[in-house]
């Protein structure tokens, strides 16, 4: 880490500590506080259109992101909050951003400023999975999406690795069944991870069980919910989000699986801008495709996500064809973009 960099981390580090107290002693002013802190080190019109909004919806005292802020900040763990808050927003929104941008002017290809892994199928290697990590960081990529099954020594594994990397948010989806106090202690320990409970009406019980674990260990948590066309009326109905609130979360994320025809599209922005407003949902609620594509689009023209298996192969996210060929053992990072810049849309 350069020296200017680290004099801006360290200023915003020592900054946000202090905010952090002052919310404890006066939840409106301190929160507002922070957000002002951002928006001072915004450098783009994004970043100032993000920090303004969030401005607006604070100023009405009764908003519902003071009771977001109460709840995360009483039930999570405040070096967490710290570490995550800052590598998703200096590390990889302002400092990482402006990496990318630079590297796709170089080379135009855009690489997208997350990566996905999915380990449902078996393991990467350790060591090659520190090895993306690392590149990805060199390439301005600072922040991590997981999918893991199978036994809860391999997610402790994951674990172990993420906390050797601590400007990195790394987010860890894990079926409720494999969270054991053991594992939340060691994610609680990192402080740079957030753990994503996969969620179905089926699974209450089970995540309620993993949940109550993580609140006494004071992790980040939250959850995710697949839909697709046909039960887009679910997420869409208020008693889900009910249901995901006493699970005590700090936030939801939808996952789509397909595609939605242009009126369904337009119903879930519609219902996401209203659970945003500052009169909107208990929790934070994004969806992960919508969301991440307009956060990739940013970046460059053509960015776009790719998930790395556990064999090391590539596919476009969101999509279940692998690309022919592409592979981490065999492609950098900036290969892979180049590979999926020529992939349709």
């Amino acid at each position: 880490m350069d020296r200017s960099r680290v004099l801006t981390y360290t200023m915003i580090d020592t900054a946000i500590t202090k905010g952090l107290r002052d919310i404890q002693d006066n939840l409106y002013r301190g929160l507002r506080n922070l957000v002002d802190l951002g928006s001072y080190f915004a450098q783009d019109q994004e970043q100032r259109g993000f920090f303004w909004n969030m401005h607006s919806r604070l100023v009405d005292s009764r908003s519902s992101y003071f009771s977001m802020a109460r709840h995360v900040l009483n039930t999570t763990d405040h070096r967490i909050l710290k570490r995550v808050g800052i590598n998703l927003g200096y590390n990889g929104w302002i400092h990482g951003s402006k990496i990318l941008r630079q590297n796709a002017a170089l080379t135009g290809y855009a690489l997208p400023p997350s990566l996905f892994f999915d380990f449902q199928g078996g393991m990467l290697p350790l060591p090659i999975l520190e090895e993306m990590l690392t590149a990805g960081e060199e390439q301005g990529i600072y922040s991590s999406l997981f999918w893991v099954e199978g036994r809860t020594g391999e997610v402790e594994d994951v674990v172990q690795t993420l906390q050797n990397f601590s400007d990195h948010a790394c987010f860890i989806s894990c079926p409720p069944h494999l969270i054991s106090d053991e594992l939340a202690k060691a994610v609680r320990k990192a402080q740079n991870i957030a753990v994503v409970l996969p969620y179905t009406s089926a699974t209450y019980k089970k995540c309620r069980g993993a949940a109550q674990i993580l609140v006494e260990n004071k992790c980040l948590f939250g959850t995710s919910i697949s839909y697709d066309s046909n039960s887009l009326s679910y997420i869409l109905d208020p008693s889900l989000q009910k249901q995901l609130s006493i699970l005590q979360g700090s936030f939801a994320c939808f996952e789509l699986k397909g595609d939605l025809g242009p009126l369904s599209e337009a119903n879930l922005k519609e219902f996401l801008a209203q659970a945003r407003s500052s009169r909107g949902a208990s929790i934070f609620l994004l969806d992960l495709r919508m969301d991440l594509k307009e956060r990739a689009e940013n970046i460059g023209p053509g960015s776009k996500y790719f998930v790395i298996d556990h064999q090391g192969n590539v596919r476009q996210a969101w999509e279940n064809t692998t690309l022919p060929g592409v592979n981490i053992k065999s492609h950098s990072l900036p290969r892979i973009a180049q590979a999926m810049a020529i992939q349709p849309h």
